[in-house]
């Protein structure tokens, strides 16, 4: 019977220590799975982080998208304005070329008119200085006919007045 008790006092013992051994595993095993949980809690507060990081960056590239879409709105519409007013104003520029070549075209007409007129007036001023010219050189020869014919008749009249009586034949 001692043998029996030495063999069941073994069987104790052994028991006993595995039964030690097993409660420190699963002592080290809630350690490990408490660092684990500690670990994962970690993890998702993390990750919730993240997400909301996330989150923020999403609505902050949203955000700028929106106002990327707005600037090149705005600046297409300010483009659209200034390419109608090139478009108007070239459109005026060329109502402008369009009357300044008639312009022209009037200004040449009318030089050429007035040079055709001056011409005209050349011409007309210079016949009338040859009219002015011939009226001059006939009042010169009416003058010098006068003059002849006041010579002739003062001639005749100091001939006439020369004579006895007025006759004329001379004295005697």
């Amino acid at each position: 019977q001692q043998q029996h008790a030495a063999i069941l006092q073994d069987k104790i013992r052994t028991l006993t220590q595995s039964r030690d051994q097993g409660q420190t595993q699963v002592l080290q095993q809630k350690q490990l799975a408490g660092e684990l949980q500690a670990q994962n809690n970690q993890l998702c507060l993390e990750i919730e982080g993240l997400k909301r990081r996330i989150d923020g960056l999403q609505q902050e590239l949203s955000k700028k998208d929106q106002e990327k879409v707005s600037e090149v709105t705005r600046v297409r519409v300010e483009l659209q304005e200034q390419m109608g007013h090139l478009a108007a104003e070239l459109t005026a520029q060329e109502g402008l070329k369009e009357k300044i070549s008639a312009l022209e075209r009037q200004q040449k007409v009318q030089a050429n008119t007035h040079r055709e007129m001056l011409l005209d007036k050349e011409g007309e001023i210079s016949s009338l200085l040859e009219k002015l010219r011939l009226k001059d050189a006939e009042i010169v020869r009416m003058r010098e006919e006068e003059t002849q014919r006041a010579s002739l008749l003062q001639s005749a009249i100091l001939n006439y007045i020369g004579t006895p009586l007025g006759f004329p034949g001379g004295r005697k």
